[in-house]
């Protein structure tokens, strides 16, 4: 009886606190990027909004995956704007279930996104690929730029560029459907 109500006691004391040494770590939340813990999501005039507040959450009821995704194509990205990989700030948002689509959100920190759209359409396919096309249209109000291989879109996707201020959105998807879809849905 003894063993037993020594058991519970320890059972029921709190757990150790840590040593002055040992700082409490917090773990960032499952939903924020490794590369876009930049602090709050709401925008203010002096901060833009963070960019994975930028990207949906959930496309067609199936949660948006987070993690980085094409660091091929933004490392070209970088190179092709004179910049480092580290200076591009990205988030993401992925299903790559049946209806494959990548999202990217991306800043270069004084640099407009006009101009990393362009950087984009000149390097977002493998330097390999040679049949890209570069065409304007009108997605949900937006104007949106399509950047399309036909010799690589089977196996890539066609991208799709949505300029705003100094935030390029990128989507990537093998359906133009589920890239309105998308666009759609970005806020």
């Amino acid at each position: 009886m003894g063993i037993l109500a020594l058991t519970l006691a320890a059972c029921a004391a709190p757990p150790p606190a840590l040593p002055a040494s040992q700082p409490a770590t917090t773990m960032p939340s499952p939903r924020a990027s490794e590369t876009d813990i930049v602090g709050s999501s709401e925008a203010t005039a002096s901060q833009p909004p963070s960019l994975q507040a930028l990207l949906p959450a959930e496309h067609d009821g199936v949660e948006l995956h987070t993690f980085a995704v094409g660091e091929d194509i933004l490392a070209r990205l970088a190179a092709d704007m004179d910049a480092s990989r580290d200076q591009l700030m990205t988030a993401f948002a992925s299903d790559h279930g049946s209806r494959f689509v990548q999202t990217y959100a991306i800043r270069l920190p004084g640099t407009p996104a006009s101009a990393l759209a362009a950087g984009w359409a000149a390097v977002g396919y493998p330097p390999d690929v040679s049949d890209v096309a570069v065409r304007d249209e009108t997605i949900d109000g937006r104007p949106i730029t399509v950047v399309h291989s036909p010799s690589a879109s089977p196996r890539l996707g066609t991208f799709y560029l949505d300029s705003r201020g100094d935030t390029l959105i990128v989507v990537q998807a093998f359906d133009s459907d589920v890239a309105s879809e998308v666009l759609a849905s970005v806020p």
